[in-house]
Formats: C-alpha cells, structure tokens, sequence
C-alpha cells in the first residue's frame, strides 16, 4: 500500500458516507406485489418439490428403460454370436463325421455282406457285394 495523507484517510470516511447516503435517497418508498403471484409462491412450494420429485421418477425411469434395452441387446448379440459359433461347429463335425462314413463305405464297399430272411415256410441266404464308385 502506498502513503496516503491523513487529510486523505480523513475524508474517505466522508465519501463512504456521502454513497451511503445516496443510496439511501434513491431507494424505492413502496414495493408492490401482485397478490395472486405471491400467494401462489408463498403456498406452491409443495407442489414444486412434487414436480422436482415427480420429473426425477421420470427420469429414472427411462434410464433404466434405456439399460434394459440396452442389456437386451447385448444378450441379442450375444445370443446371435454363440448361435453362430454353435452351427459353425456343427457343420464342421457334421463334414467330419461324413468323411469318416464315406471312408467307412469306401473300406465296406469291396466287402460281401451276408443277410438272412426267414419266413413260416422259407428261408434265404442273400450274399450281397458292393463295388460301386462314383469318381
């Protein structure tokens, strides 16, 4: 802070209170309050607390109306996923299981089967050789 004369410490007391004042003098004599405004002010913080309330139920509401739909469609996903997975590896056994039949039939085909078929009054012996190849 710099020097100041007393002269000058004096008089800002002088100037505080010349503001003081006025403020004083231009200050309004009468305020006037709509009556029905004020009343419903006065007597509507109930209501506003209900609204604030009511607007907040509201909101989490959606927010977890938007988390399970949003759950839902990750499971969907997820679901679409494992389903996809699943008949990849269906489709993959599937391939397998028909290659080891064919190689079974391509080892059974130059085999003699025999088969036997009874009835009251007959019976038959059928010998049956498969030699048959499509390549």
């Amino acid at each position: 802070m710099g020097k100041s004369s007393n002269s000058a410490i004096l008089s800002f007391d002088k100037e505080a209170l010349g503001r003081k004042r006025q403020n004083k003098t231009k200050q309004v004599d009468e305020i006037v309050f709509d009556e029905d405004k004020r009343r419903e002010y006065l007597t509507g913080f109930r209501k506003r607390k209900q609204k604030r309330l009511n607007d907040r139920r509201e909101k989490a509401v959606a927010r977890d109306k938007e988390a399970k739909k949003q759950e839902t469609k990750e499971l969907r996903a997820h679901r679409k996923t494992e389903a996809k997975s699943n008949y990849e590896n269906y489709e993959s056994q599937w391939k397998t299981q028909e290659e080891e039949e064919d190689n079974k039939d391509n080892k059974e085909s130059n085999k003699q089967r025999d088969d036997a078929y009874e009835d009251d009054k007959t019976y038959a012996q059928v010998s049956v050789v498969e030699d048959f190849s499509m390549d």
